[in-house]
């Protein structure tokens, strides 16, 4: 017999009960392969009081259906309260991972996943030679990543976001060939990231954001041919993105956002990612004219974030009859500037967004008549802090939900708007009186900033109750 499953567990057991796989009668838990112990005979007053997590108990009885079981150990599992069940103690304490885990030679899947275990990860570990899923996120572990999970080389999926865990990426990571999935984020992990997470040449997903990542990115991660999903955000990296951004052929999902200290260039070669479609470097202190050849054959692209904190560092340069290859649903752009301050033309042809805010750009234009209905998909729209002239519409696409045009010059009378439910028109030029019908042509307005513009006359009596 070998052991090919341990079911997901998140179980709160004394002596992690969760590694049982072939069970004497009596008291030893052992396995064919295996040696791996948990004394079973605990006296009763030694339980504590913690009530099954149904959770749990469907878990356990998955991980007996998945067993062979020929001497009925487990026939007794069954009932509501699995704390009573041969071999269960229920407690609500955080527990250390066995060293004796490592004897289960044969073991592919360790999902221990929303437990309790504490306290650092046991280096017998690294003996499961043939263990393809580490799943131990959202847990208590604590100290460093160890060198030993280079040695985990059919290892596959490795998850073990939300711990404590701390220090550098070790350079040992690099010798997991297999890995296609690696998910480290909402971690303490420092230092640059090492050269050797190049040589995984099978990752598909790398997640690590919200960590402590410094220095600039690695040259070798253009190696990483397979990878789709590219996860960096609220980290320290600095300098610029690397030229080799661009060999990441099918690369879906971009995510370099909220690292205040990256500054320097976006190379043109991020324009040849053909498969991306989603591209987050909003956040960060660009120093870079972006121009059409930064999007050259992405026309999978549906969101789109950009900003600079580095002060007119960012330069969005694209001809006024540009016309994207891409259709976005999302776009961000802020804090940049526009070497056309020209309202862009280009946002004509973006047919399906949902989601658009141009903020602090430096327009300065009146806004065309096209715009408030190019897209039947538009909800949230903000062209806030520009320097837009002349008057609103009188209606606007019925899909318009939430719209922000505070800090602008804009003139004229008040808008009836009625599917708006939130609207901020601060800091304008706006003047007369307030419409006395607002509350009934705006219904569902929940949301309404008038403020520093120059309405007079008196305020509607459905606004003061």
């Amino acid at each position: 017999m070998t052991c090919h499953k341990l079911a997901a567990a998140s179980f709160q057991l004394l002596s992690l009960v969760s590694f049982l796989l072939f069970l004497n009668p009596d008291s030893s838990i052992f396995l064919e392969a295996t040696t791996i112990f948990a004394n079973s005979n605990t006296a009763d007053d030694e339980r504590s009081n913690a009530a099954c997590i149904e959770e749990e108990r469907k878990a356990l009885l998955e991980f007996k259906r998945d067993l062979q079981d020929p001497l009925l150990a487990l026939h007794y599992w069954v009932g509501k309260d699995c704390c009573n069940w041969h071999g269960i103690v229920c407690n609500n304490q955080t527990v250390p991972l066995p060293t004796s885990i490592g004897n289960l030679s044969n073991l592919h899947n360790l999902d221990l996943s929303s437990n309790s275990t504490s306290g650092p990860l046991p280096t017998s570990i690294g003996n499961l030679s043939n263990l393809q899923n580490l799943d131990l996120s959202s847990n208590s572990i604590s100290g460093p990543l160890p060198t030993w999970i280079g040695s985990l080389s059919n290892l596959q999926n490795l998850y073990l976001s939300f711990n404590s865990i701390f220090g550098p990426l070790p350079t040992s990571i690099g010798s997991l060939s297999n890995l296609q999935n690696l998910y480290l984020f909402s971690y303490s992990i420092s230092c640059p990231l090492p050269t050797s997470i190049g040589n995984l040449s099978n990752l598909q997903n790398l997640y690590l954001s919200s960590n402590s990542i410094s220095g600039p990115l690695p040259t070798s991660i253009g190696n990483l041919s397979n990878l789709q999903s590219l996860y960096l955000s609220w980290n320290s990296i600095s300098g610029p993105l690397p030229t080799s951004i661009g060999s990441l052929s099918n690369l879906q999902s971009l995510d370099l956002s909220s690292n205040s200290k990256m500054n320097g260039t976006i190379p043109e070669s991020i324009g040849q990612l053909r498969e991306l479609e989603h591209k987050y470097l909003d956040c960060c202190s660009w120093e870079v004219f972006i121009s059409e050849n930064h999007f050259q054959n992405t026309s999978r692209l549906h969101t789109f974030s950009l900003s600079s904190e580095a002060s007119n560092s960012l330069v969005f340069n694209v001809s006024h009859v540009w016309i994207p290859i891409f259709n976005l649903k999302i776009l961000y752009i802020t804090d940049s500037k526009l070497m056309d301050t020209a309202f862009p033309m280009w946002l004509r042809s973006q047919k399906f967004l949902n989601i658009l805010i141009l903020q602090r750009l430096g327009i300065s234009d009146i806004i065309p008549d096209w715009f408030w209905r190019f897209s039947p998909f538009l909800q949230y729209m903000s062209l806030s802090h520009n320097q837009l002239r002349g008057n609103l519409p009188k209606s606007v696409s019925s899909t318009l939900q939430n719209v922000s045009m505070k800090n602008n010059s804009l003139v004229g009378s008040l808008p009836l708007w009625p599917n708006v439910t939130q609207l901020s028109l601060a800091s304008n030029r706006f003047s007369g009186p307030l419409p006395l019908n607002i509350g009934h042509e705006m219904s569902k307005l929940v949301f309404l900033d008038l403020s520093r513009n120059y309405f007079s006359g008196n305020i509607p009596r459905d606004w003061t109750g």
